[in-house]
């Protein structure tokens, strides 16, 4: 199954912000599918800086077409 079997349209998607990002930062973004079934997905997002620190964290479920 590639990307476009998820239904984006259909996202609920949760963000939590833990500590602001500035301009010059250097984010990185990690995204890990934690459960796939036949009709849903479930992932985990989480955001980084140059240091390691956690800038977000979030969670989505889509849709699987």
């Amino acid at each position: 199954m590639g990307p476009e079997a998820l239904d984006t349209d259909h996202a609920s998607p949760m963000m939590n912000n833990v500590r602001p990002a500035v301009p010059g930062d250097t984010l990185t973004a990690r995204s890990e599918l934690i459960h796939l079934g036949r009709r849903m997905a479930s992932i985990t997002v989480t955001i980084l800086d140059q240091n390691q620190k956690l800038v977000a964290h979030g969670t989505v479920s889509l849709m699987v077409q």
